[in-house]
């Protein structure tokens, strides 16, 4: 009962977010949007877009340059002989928007879509924690599962992107609802000694749908995918499993991953001639893309810090903690446009920044992971008689790590920063840490110091954590939820005014 009411809360807090706090998606009004072009253009049978370039976008001596096109283009649309593209990821379209569409005549607005994905890949989550509930830490108390929930669902990001409601969104969104459904079903595939077939192939799938939204899970997905189908192995070599049973798995793993790149690599040259290409070298943007490479170790530096160790503001404005920095930032290489601030961490030209927190900071529940290092380096004084009677999920928490460090590290390498892309692994990092903390409560001895550490650390983390992800899902970008209701957010804010008043004659004295 209260694991339905926690997962009840939260599902209302993203229909509110998602719908700037009126609780209504307006489903049966036809919504424009890219998605919604794109899904016009395939049921007309074209990879490219329906609306026509206009002429005068087409007769500029470069229609690429931002400084020429900015009256005629369809922003962040890719131009290619003469016809639009999407660069974004095709599977929410064939997932969800082409049958809703197909249904109910309507195409299905942004928000309901990140709503559906977001939630789901919440659920995904929960689903696989309590997997590993069940499976190891069987006498881990319930109000620990509980909180564990509660920080999955506020500080996961999801609510963020909600607020903000964009195509870049419905894609990420989509991505990590593949992702953590992919996950688990591996993690329940290989929960025992009879593998499941069934299971295995629909993880493979799903990974390759999350591919289809995300084309850097394409890298993450074959890390994945090559790191399980090496276990299977060593697992069956254990076993003593004979051939037969290790193609058939590893077929099972690498047949619907390998069939999406196929279909993936096919689409993209439909659109482009070219296979690798998925639309970002013919972007139309307020930035000329063209002359920044795609992937450049030299953002690794200022990506990692970014997105794992930048603070948070914190003010006496409501909701008191936001995001860094207060607008967008553009690094770039003419002198004679304005110069952005100093970084601890030099950041290469061109590079873009946009509001971001890392995940240590801004979720530092997911501090809980270097706690747990910490520890483990610390074993052999930690002294408890448990030690050896609970099992650490090594292959799930490799998985989560793997797929989370990976992801990390190639949005890193990208032409900037943004805290969208924190979705993308800010899911795993927490159900790293909540392994970190049932696997090390459940061997620590009752009374022991490090015990009684680990739980406090966890709680206040865990709650600072929620707090921060409401914090930023209010303000979204561009302060969304006053720009679109202010009635609704001065109504919150009123709650605050004590609070407020306090912080401020605290701040000023």
């Amino acid at each position: 009962m209260k694991l339905k009411l926690c997962l009840l809360i939260i599902l209302m807090f993203y229909v509110w977010t998602a719908t700037v706090g009126r609780g209504d998606f307006q489903l049966y009004v036809n919504h424009p949007s890219y998605y919604a072009l794109l899904t016009d253009a395939f049921l007309a049978g074209k990879p490219h877009l329906l609306i026509e370039p206009s002429p005068q976008l087409l007769a500029l001596s470069d229609p690429y340059d931002p400084n020429q096109n900015g009256p005629y283009r369809l922003h962040d649309a890719s131009l290619y002989k003469g016809k639009y593209y999407l660069y974004f990821g095709i599977t929410p379209v064939l997932t969800l928007l082409l049958p809703y569409k197909l249904i109910t005549g309507n195409n299905m607005p942004d928000g309901f879509a990140i709503f559906f994905f977001s939630f789901g890949g919440f659920l995904w989550s929960v689903a696989f924690l309590l997997f590993l509930q069940r499976k190891y830490f069987q006498e881990v108390k319930e109000w620990k599962i509980l909180l564990s929930i509660v920080v999955l669902g506020f500080a996961n990001v999801a609510p963020f992107l909600l607020r903000f409601i964009a195509v870049y969104d419905v894609a990420i969104s989509c991505g990590l609802f593949f992702l953590t459904g992919a996950l688990y079903l591996f993690s329940r595939a290989f929960s025992n000694s009879n593998l499941s077939i069934s299971l295995i192939i629909l993880g493979s799938l799903f990974l390759g749908l999350a591919s289809g939204a995300r084309p850097h899970f394409i890298v993450v997905g074959a890390i994945v995918v090559g790191t399980i189908v090496l276990l299977v192995y060593l697992k069956s070599i254990q076993q003593k499993a004979g051939l037969k049973a290790r193609i058939k798995t590893c077929l099972a793993l690498l047949t619907p991953f390998a069939l999406c790149l196929v279909l993936i690599v096919a689409y993209n040259y439909s659109r482009f001639d070219n296979p690798f290409e998925f639309g970002s070298s013919y972007q139309l943007a307020a930035e000329d893309y063209r002359h920044a490479k795609k992937l450049d170790f030299r953002r690794i530096g200022p990506g990692l810090y970014f997105y794992l160790m930048q603070k948070p503001t914190i003010n006496i404005h409501f909701p008191y903690f936001h995001l860094f920095p207060s607008s967008v930032y553009l690094f770039h290489s003419n002198p004679s446009l304005p110069t952005p601030p100093e970084f601890p961490i030099p950041v290469p030209a061109p590079y873009r920044l946009e509001k971001v927190v890392g995940v240590f900071t801004g979720i530092p529940f997911t501090l809980l992971i270097i706690i747990g290092a910490l520890f483990y380096f610390k074993r052999i004084s930690l002294g408890s008689k448990n030690l050896h009677k609970i099992i650490f999920p090594i292959y799930e928490f490799s998985i989560l790590m793997l797929t989370a460090v990976s992801s990390i590290i190639i949005v890193s390498l990208l032409f900037g920063a943004t805290m969208r892309y924190v979705a993308d692994f800010a899911t795993l990092l927490i159900l790293g840490s909540c392994i970190i903390w049932f696997y090390f409560d459940s061997v620590l001895d009752l009374n022991s110091k490090y015990r009684m550490f680990l739980k406090y650390f966890s709680i206040v983390t865990a709650i600072c954590s929620i707090l921060f992800g409401i914090s930023f899902s209010i303000t979204g970008y561009y302060d969304e939820l006053r720009g679109h209701n202010l009635q609704e957010y001065e109504k919150i804010e009123s709650w605050f005014k004590p609070l407020s008043m306090v912080l401020s004659k605290w701040f000023h004295r």
